[in-house]
């Protein structure tokens, strides 16, 4: 008897996680690149500006490791399959 598993059910789970890891990590690097941006420049940053960076920084952060732990979760999916099935 072979076992065949169907992909489908994991591949979006996949995707979206990945996605949402990406877009974090794009998030964090215009976040940074606009802090590092207002410290350079030499007038003195805009604290509102600086606020806002920062908490879409911190934002970008919290997207990524809840994405990474989709990502985990569509893996243990996977793996659980495995064992149940064999």
């Amino acid at each position: 008897m072979a076992i065949t598993l169907n992909n489908s059910l994991n591949a979006p789970l996949l995707q979206t996680g990945l996605q949402g890891v990406q877009q974090g990590m794009a998030r964090a690097t215009a976040a940074a690149a606009e802090i590092a941006g207002q410290v350079t420049e030499g007038v003195g940053p805009d604290t509102a500006s600086l606020a806002t960076s920062l908490v879409e920084l911190k934002q970008s952060e919290v997207q990524v490791a809840t994405s990474a732990k989709v990502v985990r979760s569509a893996d243990e999916l996977v793996g659980t399959l495995i064992d149940t099935l064999a």
